[in-house]
């Protein structure tokens, strides 16, 4: 048990606030969640609608629309421009009065509703106001409900914020980030610090609804005085509510290949980080603000922050929109992305529902944990409760070396975190998620030639060897299901998909060293017609062709003109190829997987399928000898 606990520990330091750990772990509770089975989904999917909500309850609305992609932003889907906006209004009223005559939707209070995105304020105001009255006329919600629009000032007219007060919105939470011109312009925000500035203020000054901020720390071009001056400027403002998050650059965003390519300057470190987060802390309180939660601040009594609270605490979610996520009765759902599978579904009075799972055992007593550390104190005894039975005897050697680190204080099973605990929240919940998750459970092993070794994959620093317990949960899941959508795991967890990829049982995948790219591609060009996919944070490309013959040239390996599938690709890139087998979405499948020194897949190469769905047989077989060729160890 001592050395189970002992990858958990934080450093002993004179500074654990900076010191404590080497980099902040993602909280991903849903990696151990269990897809139903695609034959399953329609009766337990009519199961859950006819089941009553228990406990607290939200709501959230999805509006997958942005008039451009940010550099930061993860969560970017479609463009604005695109002229759907109305008709996907009318598809998600349709959906939420569809549910609204559901035991699930009906069954008790909603006591938040979040319109998030995305930029729900990218919608004009007809369209707002339409969406906020549907919800206020088909769902119980409490009396002191909290119904949140979220926006970014660029393109939020009066008319608009009007429209929304007028149909019942009593919360805006707007992405500001910066005040900081210069660095605002770099980001790709529109508009100067002091438009925003007044934008706020007139906002704030109808004084009928909470005004929140978001503000980010560890920016690319970010100083310490430019931090403190929106601090300051957040604070003075008539404001009440403020969100300080720290920089998160995950594999796939803009920012992340910006930095890649030099255009912009690395953004603070951890250890800087930590010093803005202090800073902000001391800002505020010095300010008379109260901290809610670690990143989340109010002035006065206004401001509740509920649904952001209640979400972690593990409350009810009823979706609706493309890409929503909701969860009830001991299941996840998520809504299909696709903009035209959802109208299209919705206006034939069917939910159209991108993925159902099984949340089990545990994962009660994870948000509890959840909950409890994003408010600064836990109380081991509920999480007990919850379904983690000696839990609170099981960790507690780990808690006193928390507590010896500097990062909580205890009072019985009773733990209250520090200022460097709330920095370092999410190790703390992610190390104490492992461990509900893992009683009573094997952890599967990763294996010693599962994949070549290379400069991406050694775990020696110590970023690698804090992700490892994120990686033993995955085996974990995968070990159950290998089903899954690799990349927006790997988004979500802030991994690669190549590290995601990874951690798939030996029987799903068998890596090869990127130095047999040639080989492998002129073994493709025969096989006959295949699909490309190309998965990028913007989208998913697909094109079925055979393979053209290819040569190298001018730095490239150039593809033959003669397929739909053509184009330059700079192998030299490449790194690695995994050959995968699994699931996916209950079908099999057969892929090959390319992956550059970054750990992104450059692009993926499908068996393709008969008519009836079935498996190129022939393709199949040349598969399986690829397989079999590259089956030999690995030399390290």
């Amino acid at each position: 048990m001592t050395a189970e606990l002992s990858r958990f520990h934080a450093r002993l330091s004179q500074d654990p606030l900076r010191d404590a750990f080497g980099s902040r772990s993602p909280v991903v509770p849903w990696l151990t969640f269990q897809p139903v089975p695609e034959a399953d989904v329609p009766e337990t999917w009519e199961r859950l609608r006819r089941t009553p909500r228990v406990g607290k309850s939200v709501a959230y609305v999805h509006v997958p629309f942005c008039s451009n992609h940010c550099l930061f932003c993860n969560f970017y889907r479609n463009s604005t421009r695109g002229g759907i906006a109305a008709s996907y209004v009318d598809a998600v009223v349709r959906d939420i009065e569809r549910e609204a005559d559901s035991f699930m939707a009906s069954s008790g209070p909603v006591h938040a509703v979040y319109l998030g995105g995305g930029t729900p304020t990218d919608l004009d105001a007809r369209e707002l106001g339409r969406l906020i009255e549907a919800l206020h006329q088909h769902l119980p919600l409490a009396n002191d409900c909290e119904i949140t629009v979220e926006g970014r000032p660029t393109g939020c007219t009066p008319e608009k914020i009007d429209a929304c007060l007028d149909a019942g919105a009593n919360r805006f939470s707007f992405g500001v980030q910066t005040f900081d011109t210069g660095v605002r312009k770099r980001l790709g925000r529109k508009m100067e610090g002091g438009e925003l500035i007044d934008f706020l203020q007139a906002i704030c000054a109808k004084d009928r609804a909470t005004v929140v901020c978001d503000l980010i720390f560890g920016l690319p071009n970010q100083t310490e005085e430019s931090w403190l001056r929106d601090l300051e400027i957040s604070a003075d403002l008539a404001l009440d509510g403020v969100d300080l998050y720290a920089l998160t650059t995950l594999p796939s965003s803009p920012l992340a290949t910006a930095l890649k390519k030099g255009s912009l300057p690395a953004g603070a470190n951890i250890k800087e980080q930590a010093t803005l987060y202090a800073l902000g802390v001391e800002t505020l309180e010095r300010k008379g603000w109260r901290q809610l939660t670690s990143a989340h601040f109010s002035r006065e009594t206004r401001e509740r922050n509920l649904y952001n609270q209640l979400i972690k605490a593990g409350a009810g979610c009823l979706a609706f929109g493309a890409g929503a996520g909701g969860s009830s009765g001991g299941f996840s759902y998520l809504v299909s992305p696709d903009l035209v599978r959802y109208c299209e579904m919705t206006s034939h009075g069917k939910k159209p529902l991108g993925g159902l799972y099984e949340a089990g055992k545990g994962h009660a007593a994870k948000a509890v944990v959840t909950g409890g550390l994003e408010i600064g104190r836990l109380d081991l005894g509920q999480a007990e409760q919850a379904g983690a039975p000696g839990l609170a005897s099981r960790v507690r050697p780990l808690i006193l070396q928390w507590e010896e680190a500097g990062l909580l204080t205890r009072q019985d099973e009773v733990l209250r975190l520090t200022l460097a605990g709330r920095f370092w929240h999410t190790n703390l919940i992610s190390s104490l998620h492992h461990l509900i998750d893992s009683s009573g459970a094997t952890t599967v092993p990763a294996s010693k030639n599962h994949q070549p070794k290379s400069k991406l994959m050694t775990t020696t620093d110590t970023t690698d060897k804090e992700k490892q317990p994120l990686l033993d949960t995955l085996r974990e899941k995968f070990a159950k299901s290998a089903d899954g959508i690799l990349e927006m795991i790997a988004a979500q967890s802030g991994l690669t998909t190549r590290e995601v990829v990874s951690c798939l049982p030996e029987s799903c995948c068998q890596f090869v060293e990127g130095e047999h790219f040639e080989a492998i591609m002129t073994e493709l060009s025969e096989w006959g017609e295949i699909l490309l996919i190309v998965h990028t944070a913007d989208g998913v490309f697909e094109c079925a062709g055979p393979m053209p013959k290819g040569s190298f040239g001018r730095g490239f390996y150039n593809l033959e003109r003669g397929s739909p599938i053509r184009g330059h690709i700079r192998a030299d890139n490449c790194d690695a190829i995994c050959l995968v087998r699994r699931p996916f979405m209950g079908k099999e499948t057969c892929s090959l997987q390319f992956f550059n020194t970054h750990g992104d897949a450059m692009f993926k190469v499908f068996v393709n399928r008969a008519e009836d769905g079935s498996l190129d047989a022939g393709q199949v077989s040349r598969f399986e000898g690829l397989w079999t060729r590259f089956q030999e160890p690995v030399a390290a």
